[in-house]
């Protein structure tokens, strides 16, 4: 019996170990996920939908990529553009307009070019952090295509910087704990990791 459990503790120090040098593989990765799940409810649904290689994986490619650090760069400079934009994407024939506008070379280059700037940055927090806006990027992002356009689209250092900033305001960290940490955002989570 003590063999046993000596074996399992050893096997648990193991797993945290390996999960431990994995979480600093890079540092920028580990700040961002430090700063956004400071709760232990946070950490559990986390560790649940990250942990299984695929989900690392996933993790890895999504936050860790140095391309598309231009993803928001000047997008919604104008009022009335941010609301043609708010209004054409958070309808179903908008989402599918910007699916297929965005998803090809040319239209992440537009995206690149249009969101990246103080004032695009502060309407696209405006726009996402509603329950239509969260609507639509739960739809949007949770599919294969929505996968590799954001991986293609937000991660460099500048990305990451601009993400880190929308998401670990108060407002935005009540936004993201409601969307992910709810039983239907946690399955939603959960069924794009399987998918991807």
């Amino acid at each position: 019996m003590v063999r046993y459990g000596t074996a399992f503790a050893m096997a648990v120090i193991a797993v945290v170990c390996f999960l431990t040098v994995e979480a600093h593989e890079s540092k920028r990765r580990y700040n961002y996920l430090r700063d956004a799940m400071l709760s232990k409810r946070g950490y559990n649904y986390l560790r649940d939908a990250m942990l299984s290689k695929r989900g690392y994986n996933y993790l890895r490619d999504a936050m860790l990529s140095k391309r598309g650090y231009n993803y928001l760069t000047d997008a919604m400079l104008s009022k009335r553009g941010y609301n043609y934009l708010r209004d054409a994407m958070l309808s179903k024939r908008g989402y599918n307009y910007l699916t297929d506008a965005m998803l090809s070379k040319r239209g992440y280059n537009y995206l690149r070019d249009a969101m990246l700037s103080k004032r695009g940055y502060n309407y696209l927090r405006d726009a996402m952090l509603s329950k239509r806006g969260y609507n639509y990027l739960r739809d949007a992002m949770l599919s294969k295509r929505g996968y590799n356009y954001l991986r293609d689209a937000m991660l460099s250092k500048r990305g990451y910087n601009y993400l880190r900033d929308a998401m670990l305001s108060k407002r935005g960290y009540n936004y993201l704990r409601d969307a992910m940490l709810s039983k239907r955002g946690y399955e939603y989570l959960h069924k794009a990791m399987r998918e991807i």
